[in-house]
């Protein structure tokens, strides 16, 4: 059946995609201030608080790749999603308008009400494809949000790797090392099914290239 193909498929897709999304965005998010100035110098590190934010931002647009450019593009129905951009783009406007009056807009506030509206049209797109369109396709399943929950164990790894070593380079080089080694073999010892068939494919890759 072309339709369960289509499922089977797109899930397959967007648990790669996750797996590798939700470790570089919490990555990032743990290391905003190394990232900041190993790029800029001490000079930028205002921006710190920025960056974090839009690490986090960067999860909801994976969301919302998926729901609009796998599932309702892909189904035909541009002009419904150009309504639900429609919604979140209002919503975004009346709060960021709101910042302006309560003197609080700053690019941490408004990347944040960004990605508010971005949660609106995530789960707005998500209803019109389970119950409109009839596409039996679980983005919040336990099978794809387990990989942002294994990456949130970044944070009490960071935190402590930062209380006990020193040096922006030293602690960012420990940091990726260790939350990378901890995530993989959490993925190993679990027997994940993606994990493994990217595994075998980056093997069957290593051997044409030899």
């Amino acid at each position: 059946d072309e339709e369960n193909s289509y499922i089977e498929l797109l899930n397959k897709v967007s648990k790669i995609y996750f797996l590798l999304l939700f470790p570089v965005c919490i990555g990032m998010f743990v290391l905003s201030k190394e990232i900041i100035i190993l790029y800029g110098g001490n000079k930028y590190l205002g921006a710190t608080s920025v960056f974090a934010a839009f690490s986090i931002y960067v999860i909801t647009l994976g969301y919302e790749s998926i729901l609009a450019n796998q599932i309702i593009y892909i189904k035909g129905r541009e002009r419904e999603l150009v309504k639900i951009d429609l919604i979140g783009g209002i919503f975004n406007l009346i709060s960021n308008y709101i910042l302006v009056f309560l003197n609080i807009l700053t690019p941490v506030t408004a990347i944040l009400t960004t990605m508010f509206a971005n949660i609106i049209i995530i789960f707005l797109q998500n209803y019109y494809t389970i119950k409109k369109l009839k596409v039996n396709f679980k983005i919040f399943s336990l099978d794809k949000i387990k990989y942002l929950i294994i990456s949130l164990i970044f944070i009490p790894v960071t935190i402590f790797i930062k209380l006990n070593f020193e040096g922006t380079i030293k602690v960012s080089v420990i940091t990726v090392v260790f939350n990378a080694l901890i995530y993989f073999l959490i993925l190993y010892i679990s027997k994940d099914k993606v994990f493994f068939e990217m595994l075998t494919i980056l093997k069957r890759v290593g051997e044409k290239n030899e």
